[in-house]
């Protein structure tokens, strides 16, 4: 009951407004201009004060992995700094903590082969870093989050009897040590390399009192292709939840989701990933799902974008406001696309181009700050080469009016937001041509209430401001007119 509720409620209220990105200058980060430069699968950003800190890796030449550090707020970058000991290494992933204190993990290179999770930290902010610590002999894609002194590290490993699982470990010391690492996808007994898609698969969050959020691909359901899955600790990290389907059920064996990422306001757990159905690069999509129980169960999945090659990013700020990205082709722009919610992940309102040139992209990290700036990090090929981009700015929802000088290409009436709403909401409408346009609000009788708008407009988007502070709780309709179109929403108004 609560899935098909849930399915209703996001097929009426799901819907994108894109814009031009507001005020995201594209920065090089990289100093190594040959070859190829990558940002890598796990998490590359890391913000504290001004500091602004990058992870990368050189895949052209050295096989090193490097952070690029800016000291005022991504302007500019210096050069990378080495961050792993003389062997090549790559996949890595970095986070700060509350003193400023930057934790690195990633995986070691022997030859052609990957040869084990490792760790590192810096106290001065990324001028050196501590000797390596090893973590694992085996294992791919590690992830790091802290919490006091609480050190989390999540990857997937090869197991003894040629299956993989997920493990996970913690150090309670800093990052001094750290315990055996132990599987936390308990039912992947059966899962071999050939059941996971080794592109981002697995991602980790935390809340504010600590509890941890991990996330992950696998093929366990035989004949189905992968799934995502997702368990919790509120136990710092001592034990798991059994692992909890989030994908709807449907399944084939070429349907392949991978790239998940996870993100957390209160009980509210939003997921994100990327899914194809042909098993052949083709048909890709970006799929996403809600939780409101604090992951004990996830609604419907609904379709965000469809199009380009990369896996999603995901991001949740301080006050619950959601920010889901990824690499898109859209009409005439390719590049990064940035979507954002401000009512728990139920409508997002507005998309914007973060690209400032078209370019292939891929590898995406975002995090938000304090005062709501959006910082982005991804790779691509603008130069030739593949190299490392850094964008930031806002995604401000009172952009899309009617000094905007986007000419969309279809009449249409957005669903008014926030909806529900108490006691005002923006309601949003774009006029591919110009004309005669005539804005009304109705009760479920039929009965007018009020005409907002009845004047001649030139082509745009615009927004109206609706308040309903004399009017009862209650369902009521919006419906727009202009020429031959005409559109009806449903508007929720709770006192």
């Amino acid at each position: 009951m609560k899935k098909t509720f849930y399915f209703l409620m996001s097929a009426a209220l799901f819907c994108f407004n894109y814009v031009i990105g507001q005020g995201f200058p594209n920065v090089n980060v990289n100093n190594i201009t040959e070859g190829t430069q990558n940002t890598d699968g796990g998490n590359t950003i890391a913000v504290f004060g001004s500091n602004v800190y990058l992870l990368w890796g050189d895949y052209g030449s050295t096989f090193y992995s490097y952070i690029s550090k800016s000291i005022d707020g991504g302007a500019t970058f210096g050069e990378g700094v080495k961050v792993g000991g003389n062997d090549p290494h790559l996949f890595g992933s970095i986070t700060v903590d509350d003193a400023g204190i930057i934790y690195a993990v990633w995986d070691g290179v022997e030859g052609e082969n990957i040869n084990g999770v490792y760790f590192a930290k810096s106290t001065d902010q990324a001028a050196t870093f501590s000797s390596p610590l090893t973590i694992s002999g085996s294992g791919v894609f590690p992830l790091v989050s802290v919490h006091g002194n609480n050190v989390y590290i999540f990857f997937c490993m090869m197991k003894d009897d040629n299956h993989v699982g997920y493990f996970f470990t913690r150090s309670t010391d800093g990052g001094n040590t750290f315990a055996v690492p132990y599987e936390i996808s308990g039912s992947s007994a059966s899962v071999t390399a050939d059941d996971i898609v080794w592109d981002s698969p697995n991602s980790m969050c935390l809340d504010n009192d600590g509890n941890i959020y991990c996330i992950w691909n696998e093929g366990r359901r035989t004949g189905i292709g992968t799934d995502i899955y997702f368990a919790k600790s509120t136990d710092n990290g001592a034990n798991f939840s059994a692992g909890v389907m989030v994908n709807d059920i449907l399944g084939s064996p070429d349907k392949r989701r991978t790239g998940p990422k996870v993100g957390v306001h209160g009980s509210n757990v939003y997921t994100v990933w990327r899914q194809e159905d042909d098993n052949q690069g083709n048909n890709r999509k970006i799929l996403y799902s809600k939780s409101s129980d604090g992951g004990a169960t996830f609604g419907n999945e609904v379709e965000m974008a469809s199009g380009g090659w990369g896996s999603p990013a995901l991001t949740v700020n301080s006050t619950g406001e959601l920010y889901v990205a990824y690499p898109q082709y859209s009409g005439s722009q390719n590049g990064v696309f940035c979507s954002k919610s401000v009512d728990n992940g139920i409508t997002f309102p507005v998309t914007v181009f973060i690209n400032d040139q078209n370019a292939d992209s891929k590898n995406l990290s975002i995090c938000v700050d304090a005062s709501n700036i959006l910082y982005a990090a991804w790779t691509d090929n603008r130069t030739g080469d593949e190299n490392i981009c850094f964008a930031k700015g806002t995604i401000n929802l009172t952009d899309i009016d009617e000094n905007s000088n986007i000419i969309p290409d279809q009449f249409e009436l957005l669903q008014n937001y926030p909806n529900p709403f108490n006691p005002s909401t923006i309601i949003t409408y774009k006029m591919p041509v110009s004309g005669n346009v005539s804005i009304k609000i109705y009760d479920m009788l039929g009965n007018e209430i009020v005409q907002l708008i009845n004047e001649y407009k030139p082509a745009g988007i615009y927004e109206i401001k609706f308040n309903g502070n004399d009017m009862p709780s209650g369902v009521y309709l919006c419906r727009f007119l202009s020429g031959h179109f005409s559109d009806v929403r449903k508007l929720m108004l709770i006192k």
